[in-house]
C-alpha cells in the first residue's frame, strides 16, 4: 500500500515531543507493506517545517535502505498544501492513501482520504488506518447494527483500491453476495466441483448466475479436488480478506461470523501459486 503522510502527521509522529512516542503512527511510517509517497518538491516543504528534522532525515534514509520510497513528479511552484493535493489527486497508483491528522476543508474531497482524529469502528477512516498501521483489520457479527452498515464495511474495503484490476476469490459456494461494489471488474472466481471433471455442465448456470450479477469480465475456475479448496478469500492488490462463514450468512440474523483482513503481499502472492491447480470453465 502506498501512503502519503500530511506535515501534521509527520510532526505529531517525528516530534522531539512525541517521538518515538506515538507509535501507531510511526507504524504506519515504517510499516515494510507501506510504501511512502513524495516529490522532491514536498520534502523540502517537510524539512522547512518539521520541528525534529534530525528524525526526518532519519525516515528518508530508512525508506531509500528499504525500497520504500516513491518520489512523484509534480508542479514546480505548489505550497505544502497543494504539493499534497496534487500527489494524492494526479498519482495512478492503485492504492495511494493520504492520511492527515486534523481535518482540513482543502482536503476533503481528496479519494481515499483518512484523517486519523476521524477514525472510529468501522468507519472507512477506520479500516485503512487499521490496514496501515497493523497490516489486520477484524470485524465480526457483533460490530454491526443493519444490514446496511455490513454492506457499507465492504464497499469501502473494495473501494481502498483505485483500480481493483484483478480480483481472486476462492469460495467452494459461488455467489455474488457481498461482491457488488466490484461488478465489472476482472474477477477470478475459484471454486470447487464435486464429483468427476466430466461434470463441468453443471456449473454453467453458475457462472451465468455469476455474469450476470459481476459483469462479463468474470471469468470461473474449478477444481474437483476438496483438499485444493477449503478457504472462503478474495484477495486484491496483496489485501487479502478471509470469511470464516459462507457470504451470504454474513448477515445481522447470522451472528456466529468474523471477517479477517490482512496486508501481505508473500501471503497474497503464495495463494496465488494455487491458481494453476484449477481449470477454467470455458463452455458459455
Amino acid at each position: 500500500m502506498k501512503v502519503l503522510p500530511g506535515i501534521d502527521l509527520l510532526e505529531d509522529s517525528l516530534s522531539n515531543r512525541n517521538y518515538p512516542n506515538n507509535r501507531t503512527i510511526v507504524d504506519i511510517l515504517y510499516n515494510e507493506e507501506n510504501r511512502i509517497c513524495f516529490s522532491k518538491i514536498y520534502i523540502e516543504h517537510i524539512e522547512k517545517k518539521i520541528s525534529n528534522r534530525d528524525a526526518f532525515e532519519a525516515l528518508i534514509r530508512e525508506l531509500y535502505d528499504t525500497s520504500r520510497i516513491s518520489i512523484e513528479c509534480t508542479s514546480e511552484k505548489n505550497t505544502p498544501d497543494e504539493e499534497f493535493i496534487e500527489i494524492a489527486s494526479k498519482s495512478d497508483h492503485s492504492i495511494l492513501i493520504p492520511i492527515i491528522l486534523n481535518s482540513k476543508q482543502l482536503f476533503e474531497n481528496l479519494p481515499s482520504l483518512v484523517v486519523i482524529n476521524n477514525v472510529k469502528p468501522i468507519n472507512d477512516h477506520w479500516i485503512k488506518y487499521k490496514l496501515l498501521s497493523s497490516k489486520n483489520c477484524n470485524v465480526s457479527f457483533q460490530d454491526f447494527k443493519t444490514e446496511t452498515e455490513i454492506a457499507s464495511f465492504f464497499n469501502s474495503v473494495f473501494s481502498i483500491s483505485k483500480h481493483n484490476n484483478e480480483i481472486f476469490i476462492f469460495d467452494r459456494e459461488t455467489t455474488e453476495t457481498h461482491l457488488s461494489k466490484i461488478k465489472g471488474k476482472k474477477i477470478k472466481y475459484y471454486t470447487y466441483l464435486k464429483g468427476k471433471r466430466s461434470q463441468y455442465y453443471t456449473l454453467i448456470p453458475d457462472k451465468r448466475n455469476l455474469k450476470k450479477a459481476l459483469g462479463g469480465k468474470l471469468r470461473l475456475y474449478y477444481t474437483c479436488n476438496g483438499r485444493k479448496i477449503h478457504e472462503r478469500k478474495i484477495i486484491f492488490d496483496n489485501i487479502i480478506v478471509t470469511i470464516d462463514n459462507s457470504r451470504k450468512n454474513v448477515t445481522i440474523q447470522e451472528p456466529t461470523w468474523e471477517v479477517f483482513i490482512s496486508v501481505d503481499s508473500k501471503k497474497a502472492q503464495d495463494w496465488k501459486g494455487k491458481c494453476t491447480d484449477f481449470f477454467e470453465l470455458t463452455d458459455n
